[in-house]
């Protein structure tokens, strides 16, 4: 069957070439639709923006009449979500006989919500595995019924289904669909790229989305891939794209196992060694309560991390502490910051 997956951008600067990298692309479509490829099925992708909203239209027909996809998948956080609904709302009324499905942080917090709008149902949780078998029961011609993570409009209800448990084994998805993105993307040669090391986050910030959506299901939901996986796939970029020079290892924190962190900085300075241009690395880090981190910094050095991102989102330690659960000194900052400096790491606010 062939699923056609739409994204949005607000700031472009191009309306058939908006994205400048593929640093740029979004992650979670991307395994969504390696996944669709893996068991047989076809995608494409169309990247849109409210900046060119009077030539969408345009973008939105040639697709659907030259692919002519039965599925079409929306993803969109909730800035870009007003958009994406008069995107969905379009098609719908055009082409009433396509399969439409949102899903996505803003989806997923927000279903009864979401499907007041033209969407036939909503992907609450991780989507690979419920939109497969959507997809599998459309092609079989069967109506969608009791398939977990999904919200399912049915005459005048809604057939809200349970989640299932997140993906505790990360290393049995295929790796993200690139392909998909390169007609969108200016620059194809490619420098930097990101690569997924895990999902969840362990900490409770209250400004962020993760302590939601740990609770839309059971099982564990901080999750890493293998240091073995993750090497397998940026080994599979470089051979791809000889241009690459550094990779952004996406994961809230790097910090948040260190046996984990260990092992995999040991990966990524084995893989480095064989190289005559070492890939370098850069990666987010969570300051923590009166942590020791300078095993961490000497593993990032040796493996060729060239820079960290922290996030402090605020100089009040009370503010931190008491409003945003982000309970760490200004001198557990500071502490972080000079380890960076020692070790030669620039360090990202």
């Amino acid at each position: 069957m062939k699923i056609l997956f739409i994204f949005s951008l607000t700031d472009v600067q191009s309306l058939l070439k908006p994205l400048q990298s593929l640093d740029q692309i979004q992650l979670g479509v991307s395994y969504i639709s390696s996944y669709l490829k893996q068991h047989g099925h076809k995608t494409e992708l169309l990247v849109l923006s409210k900046m060119f909203e009077k030539s969408n239209s345009v973008l939105i027909d040639d697709h659907i009449k030259k692919f002519s996809p039965k599925v079409i998948c929306f993803t969109a956080v909730a800035t870009e979500y007003p958009f994406i609904s008069k995107v969905a709302k379009y098609i719908k009324q055009k082409y009433p006989d396509r399969y439409l499905v949102v899903g996505g942080v803003h989806a997923s917090l927000n279903p009864d919500e979401v499907l007041e709008d033209v969407f036939d149902a909503v992907c609450v949780g991780e989507g690979e595995q419920p939109v497969l078998e959507l997809v599998t029961a459309l092609e079989n011609g069967k109506r969608p019924t009791k398939i977990p993570n999904l919200w399912i409009k049915k005459d005048l209800f809604i057939e809200k289904n349970q989640t299932r448990a997140f993906i505790e084994n990360l290393d049995v998805l295929p790796f993200p669909d690139r392909d998909m993105w390169l007609k969108w993307i200016e620059e194809q040669s490619g420098s930097t790229f990101s690569v997924l090391l895990g999902r969840g986050c362990p900490y409770q910030c209250s400004y962020c989305c993760n302590h939601a959506i740990r609770k839309l299901a059971p099982g564990k939901y901080v999750r890493f891939r293998s240091p073995k996986n993750i090497v397998s796939e940026i080994r599979g970029i470089v051979q791809e794209y000889p241009k690459t020079k550094t990779i952004a290892l996406e994961i809230e924190t790097i910090g948040a196992n260190r046996q984990w962190a260990t092992a995999l900085c040991a990966k990524l300075e084995e893989f480095n060694s064989l190289r005559c241009e070492p890939i370098s690395f850069e990666v987010n880090l969570r300051v923590t309560k009166s942590a020791d981190l300078e095993w961490l910094f000497i593993a990032l050095k040796k493996s060729n991390f060239k820079s960290v991102t922290v996030g402090i989102e605020s100089g009040s330690e009370r503010v931190r502490r008491d409003i945003l659960k982000r309970d760490y000194s200004n001198r557990d900052i500071i502490n972080c910051v000079k380890l960076a400096r020692k070790y030669g790491i620039a360090i990202i606010f």
